[in-house]
């Protein structure tokens, strides 16, 4: 086939210098799947014949009028062409077979190069895993795992079964003293429930007491095997069971029980939140058998902290605190903690797991890397070396030195939110307590004041919210919806202080703080409640030799989250570099985990750079729903976009903020907007365009309609 398609071409490659160039074409009319309609030809029109315009006759003799019109007749003649035929082939000036060396080389050539791109193209595709063949096939570990197991079933069917040993009778009677022993002793009479069935007579007598013999020796035996170790095993997991199931628990994963860590592991995660949670099912998803270990301070598993100033006191029962669960609208529990213990390898056993696993190290902390050697030292003195690290250390809550300085007494009464025990604390002192008081406007003080006075509020509990603001989040919010938040809580019951900061706190007669604020007011509550904010953890830079940003807080990254060799950095003690807003560092629970999840995958050699802009929500009041996305920072410009209310009140119902540098769109806040509306802003951050009408802009969320938006707003409260 190749040999005549070259012929065929040669053929009609040498066409132009062989065909005149006023001639048809023929070959490729004849070659063509359809006959195209000939060219029309000219053809000179005939001369004009003179005809005589005038009514009156004249002899035909007479000579012929010189003014006389002359009329031109048409011709429509239409050209025919030449025939279809091979009557009219050129004859080709050179031998055939020099025209098809001369093409055949020509050809071989765009052959080569063709092949030669293809399979470049090939091997750039299979290298960049473009075709993602990986992802459509189990990891490399299960395939080899299932051709082990099928060999070893091959082997086993292969192998005969082994046949029962056969004692001679011979033997037997040689040893009449154990046939004494075993008749002289009464058989145990079995119970009606273990009654066995009769044995067909033996053809030697001397068979049934040979059964009774090895029956006796195996008893006997069993008795001495077991030592006293072992007993002393079964005497421990009796006591054990008699302990209450939280007490297991706190048994099984204590810190004390893990007297012996691997030495080395492969892949070692600083902290145990939502960072290294992510991070680890990342890495085990790209690495089927990767080895895991993470290290955290606190005793608990890895869980969601969102849920501890929102969901759980909103939707959690009277034993929320024991049990961390909360239904929502729905109707389905869930629970704060991202997995169960089943989920987690003790570290003793992680080295010996075949397959790989996650570990969970609790009540310890990293206090030193050494990023040359590949150590890392724990607290009480261990040492563990690592492949490759990530630091996912999270932020610790500030305090205000007023409270730091005012003694034990006091601090006995201060709490600062930020984990698991302090929920349960704060659970507790809630419903013994008839006043609370939150110092802080954040979004943290601010949901806090707004979830205890919903819940408690009909038990007599009085909440006061104090901040130093205009009004709620106003390093957020602009001024105006600032106050209106304000506004909308104290509809709700609480108790909002602003433009006021607390002076100086003592314990009364009472025992209950006596709070003296900057207005000169007196406050009494039975506690207080710290939440201004956290300090990104930052206390492995200095001994182990990493940089850390001075004007944002955290361990300086770059794009792709790594900080040294070998150790990447995620969560809220990262400062990494967008792309599109510059370095910066995020403190949202959708920011640790995306970050999370990048440091593993490029901890498995993906190499990918942080590109996704993180986004966070909160509820502060039943009519103050926020999103937002980017640099939302109060100090940069900002044009807002409110619908216009639907009668002359001056409530607010749906709005959208922009943040300007200069006409980019640098950050969204979405007020009361549902939907897909943060997806939208995502993008509008994301494409980095410059606009003059802002509300055109605005146009794009619905701030017009209230399709959905009440089932919406229902469900987040």
């Amino acid at each position: 086939m190749l040999y005549r398609l070259c012929a065929l071409g040669g053929k009609i490659f040498h066409l132009p210098r062989i065909l005149p160039s006023t001639s048809q074409c023929t070959v490729v009319r004849l070659y063509s799947d359809e006959h195209l309609p000939p060219r029309e030809v000219h053809i000179p029109v005939p001369s004009a014949r003179p005809t005589r315009t005038s009514s009156t006759s004249k002899p035909p003799s007479a000579k012929p009028d010189t003014h006389v019109e002359a009329k031109t007749e048409s011709h429509d003649v239409v050209n025919p062409g030449p025939p279809v035929t091979l009557d009219y082939m050129p004859i080709p000036f050179q031998k055939y077979k020099t025209v098809h060396s001369e093409l055949q080389s020509k050809f071989n050539r765009y052959l080569a190069i063709g092949a030669a791109l293809f399979a470049v193209s090939l091997y750039l595709a299979i290298k960049e895993d473009l075709f993602a063949k990986e992802a459509l096939r189990p990891p490399a570990s299960y395939r080899n795992r299932k051709k082990a197991y099928l060999t070893d079933a091959k082997s086993k069917k292969s192998e005969p079964e082994p046949s029962p040993p056969v004692v001679a009778a011979e033997q037997l009677e040689q040893e009449p003293e154990v046939v004494k022993e075993v008749e002289a002793s009464p058989p145990a009479t079995p119970e009606p429930s273990e009654q066995i069935p009769p044995e067909k007579p033996a053809k030697s007598g001397a068979m049934p007491i040979v059964v009774k013999k090895l029956q006796h020796e195996d008893e006997h035996d069993k008795e001495e095997r077991i030592s006293t170790e072992a007993k002393k095993r079964i005497v421990a997991a009796t006591d054990h069971e008699d302990k209450p199931a939280a007490e297991k628990k706190a048994e099984r994963w204590s810190s004390e029980r893990y007297s012996h860590l691997p030495e080395e592991i492969p892949y070692l995660l600083i902290g145990a939140g939502t960072a290294a949670y992510y991070a680890a099912l990342s890495i085990r998803a790209r690495d089927a058998d990767a080895k895991v270990l993470m290290i955290g301070e606190e005793n608990q598993l890895p869980y969601n902290r969102p849920p501890l100033s929102k969901e759980l006191w909103w939707y959690g029962d009277d034993k929320m605190a024991d049990t961390l669960e909360y239904k929502g609208l729905s109707g389905k529990k869930k629970d704060v903690y991202y997995e169960t213990h089943g989920f987690y390898v003790p570290p003793e056993e992680i080295n010996d797991a075949q397959h790989g696993g996650v570990s969970l190290l609790m009540g310890h902390r990293v206090v030193k890397l050494d990023p040359i050697a590949h150590y890392a030292y724990l607290d009480d003195g261990r040492k563990i070396k690592y492949g490759k690290c990530l630091i996912a250390t999270g932020g610790v809550p500030r305090n205000l030195p007023v409270f730091e300085k005012a003694g034990e007494k006091v601090n006995e009464k201060v709490t600062l939110f930020r984990t698991i025990d302090d929920f349960r604390k704060l659970d507790k002192v809630a419903k013994q307590s008839r006043s609370l008081t939150i110092v802080g406007g954040g979004f943290l003080g601010s949901e806090l004041a707004y979830s205890l006075n919903k819940r408690f509020a009909g038990n007599g509990l009085k909440v006061t919210q104090i901040f130093s603001e205009k009004g709620n989040v106003a390093e957020v919010l602009p001024e105006f919806l600032s106050e209106y938040t304000s506004k909308e809580l104290r509809k709700c019951g609480v108790n909002v202080i602003s433009e006021t900061e607390v002076k100086n706190v003592v314990v009364d007669d009472h025992g209950c703080l006596k709070l003296t604020l900057s207005n000169g007011e007196i406050l009494h509550t039975d506690h207080v409640v710290v939440a201004v904010g956290i300090t990104p953890n930052t206390q492995l830079a200095k001994a182990s030799g990493l940089e850390v940003d001075k004007k944002n807080g955290g361990f300086i990254v770059d794009a792709e989250l790594r900080a040294r060799s070998d150790i990447w950095v995620a969560g809220d003690a990262s400062s990494f570099y967008d792309v599109k807003l510059g370095r910066r560092r995020v403190e949202h629970w959708e920011h640790a985990q995306v970050t999370g999840r990048l440091a593993g995958e490029n901890m498995t050699n993906a190499s990918r750079p942080y590109w996704h802009q993180s986004s966070y929500y909160s509820l502060i009041a039943p009519n103050a729903h926020f999103q937002a996305v980017g640099r939302t920072d109060s100090s940069l410009p900002t044009v807002s976009v409110f619908a216009a209310p639907k009668d002359d009140s001056e409530e607010l119902s749906k709005g959208v903020v922009f943040y300007m540098d200069g006409q980019q769109i640098i950050g969204i806040v979405l007020f009361n907007v549902f939907g897909s509306g943060i997806d939208i802003a995502r993008r509008i951050i994301s494409d980095g365009r410059e606009h003059e009408d802002l509300k055109e802009v605005a146009k794009l969320f619905e701030l017009h309609s209230d399709k959905d938006d009440n089932d919406e707003k229902s469900a987040d409260h």
